[in-house]
């Protein structure tokens, strides 16, 4: 009863607040007539929730979805969802028969069965969304915020469709679908604005979910303290990104906007996103800064065990708790202190409710790709897919490294991932950030 009594005081605390000028958000889900439930759920339910939960003004905030009138997405049948767990059972009882192989990729290649929600009646689906995901409406409200917004302002933007990367005529760049097809909106278009948004102060907390939305990462700037643009994104740049669904039960996705209206920032929406999955790759602004230091810096193995799962994660927080302990470097040592209590802490918290239990499933699957009737173009992004490091296999690379460079990485490399950090970790509730973004 006292933890019922204290979560309605928080919420009618909450509700009660006044609205926080000093935020925007604009939340964009194409809709192109094939977005699943759960992507509903998660890119538009759950991130008008977050907004809500920051008190950010009505006509400061947009909720995009669908095209041309229609809004709909689809929800598998109940006979699909439980056809897929005896596939999967089937398959595992002697995998390199491949049994059931052939329906667990066309399962995962959407052509499983569905139902359709839609507004035939031409009832929203949700009152909160403000209009259609095209271009001329993210256009228009981010040229709004462009004229109106001052210094110091946060936009807070999440992505959420179909992604693909093009890379077969000069430089690589990436885009996400809007609601009528081919709409699409790429790095190329938001270039542009972030740079404006640079220029005039207002800091920019970018979240994609889509195929390939690691690409979307290369948008970071933190070259500044200041204003500037930090991404988190569900997927690798090279990789597809998978939703929660019967085959998938937890996914980034699904998970960090909830997560960003509970903690209000983006690293511990990314931590929890990160925590829950066991299918995808997901990045942030640190990680590029990362990668280019350990191209000539010193890589070192710090969780050299084969833990795995919570045990693996608590390695991990006694080792940056040890490290922080031993450092005299004020930024190394308040980075790592933060780190330990933020993203790690979250990290464990979320994994606690997920089970890693896929990893040799994947790699008994890949092998029967070949065998399989899918598209061969597709055979090889599947294969890509199934054999990367996901779940625990990925979180311990990534602890590793984060953990590395912060106890190793030169001061230019560090301030920049001090900079990348701490417009991650800013509590946009709050406005507030780690101690450790104050030092000198």
């Amino acid at each position: 009863m006292r933890v019922i009594i204290a979560s309605l005081f928080f919420f009618a605390a909450q509700n009660s607040m006044a609205q926080n000028p000093n935020i925007w958000t604009i939340g964009i889900t194409g809709g192109a007539g094939d977005v699943l439930e759960s992507e509903f759920q998660g890119g538009v339910k759950d991130f008008a929730t977050a907004a809500t939960s920051l008190n950010v003004a009505s006509e400061q905030s947009a909720l995009l979805f669908g095209g041309d009138g229609r809004q709909s997405y689809l929800k598998n049948t109940a006979k699909s969802d439980h056809d897929i767990q005896v596939f999967k059972a089937n398959f595992l009882k002697n995998p390199k028969e491949c049994t059931n192989a052939q329906e667990i990729f066309d399962y995962m290649t959407s052509s499983a069965e569905h139902d359709v929600r839609s507004n035939e009646n031409g009832n929203t689906l949700d009152s909160r969304i403000t209009g259609e995901a095209s271009m001329a409406k993210i256009k228009s409200f981010l040229d709004g915020v462009l004229q109106n917004a001052t210094a110091g302002e946060d936009l807070v933007v999440n992505l959420d469709d179909h992604g693909w990367v093009e890379d077969r005529i000069g430089p690589s760049f990436w885009g996400v679908s809007l609601g009528e097809y081919p709409q699409s909106i790429t790095t190329k278009d938001l270039a542009p604005y972030l740079a404006a948004f640079k220029s005039k102060g207002i800091h920019v907390h970018f979240n994609v979910q889509a195929c390939f939305s690691g690409g979307f990462v290369d948008l970071s700037d933190v070259s500044e303290s200041g204003a500037g643009t930090c991404v988190t994104a569900m997927a690798d740049p090279r990789l597809e990104g998978y939703e929660a669904d019967a085959l998938v039960p937890r996914s980034y996705e699904q998970t960090f906007n909830k997560s960003f209206g509970k903690y209000g920032n983006q690293l511990q929406a990314f931590a929890c996103g990160l925590g829950v999955d066991t299918w995808n790759r997901p990045m942030t602004s640190l990680d590029p800064i990362v990668k280019g230091w350990e191209k000539n810096g010193t890589s070192q193995d710090l969780l050299n065990c084969p833990a795995t799962g919570l045990d693996l994660i608590k390695l991990a927080e006694t080792t940056a708790q040890s490290l922080a302990n031993a450092m005299t470097d004020p930024i190394r040592k308040g980075l790592l202190q933060s780190y330990h209590d933020l993203f790690i802490a979250t990290l464990k918290d979320c994994s606690s409710e997920s089970k890693d239990d896929d990893m040799v499933f994947r790699a008994e699957l890949v092998a029967c790709v070949d065998r399989s009737t899918i598209a061969p173009g597709y055979k090889t992004y599947l294969k890509r897919t199934l054999s990367s490091a996901v779940g625990n296999r990925y979180k311990k690379e990534m602890l590793n490294h984060h953990l590395n460079f912060i106890k190793n990485a030169d001061t230019g490399s560090l301030l920049k991932f001090r900079n990348a950090y701490c417009c991650l970790a800013e509590n946009l509730r709050l406005g507030k950030k780690p101690a450790v973004c104050d030092l000198k």
